[in-house]
């Protein structure tokens, strides 16, 4: 291979694995930020091979670093559009990112529970709707919504 392309390979390793230390991220915590399996993170890190495009920009977004930093074509990191954590040392980014996470899969969760008990809800209602044509009396619509509007 190019020594160039090496040059390359090398930097990103010894880049990424510090990165990863210095957010205390396993290679298991760094693939699902990143969402690739563990095993690719670990091929990465061996050298093995390098990431595609897309995952060098998710990783580079990911640690708020340049792409070119990862490739070492650049010492500064070029921390990018994040507060800066001196000015909220109660919230470290990465605390308040991992919480946001965790707010956001309680919340899929209770939708997806609202969603299963409207479904049981609106077969309640056209089974007393059936029930009460069969009866030849008449009840309500049973249009209930099966969910919020997004």
């Amino acid at each position: 291979m190019d020594a160039f392309l090496e040059k390359l390979k090398k930097s990103f390793v010894e880049r990424f694995t510090s990165l990863m230390e210095d957010n205390g991220d396993s290679v298991t915590e760094a693939a699902r930020i990143i969402g690739v399996a563990p095993e690719a993170v670990s091929t990465w890190l061996r050298g093995r091979i390098v990431p595609s495009i897309d995952y060098f920009a998710k990783i580079a977004d990911v640690y708020n670093v340049s792409v070119d930093y990862l490739l070492g074509q650049s010492e500064t990191q070029q921390i990018k559009d994040i507060p800066d954590e001196a000015a909220y040392p109660a919230v470290p980014a990465r605390a308040f990112y991992n919480s946001a996470l965790q707010l956001m899969a309680k919340q899929n969760s209770l939708i997806s529970q609202q969603n299963a008990l409207l479904q049981q809800q609106n077969a309640i209602l056209k089974a007393m709707q059936q029930k009460a044509t069969v009866e030849n009396t008449s009840l309500p619509s049973t249009d209930v919504p099966l969910g919020l509007p997004f």
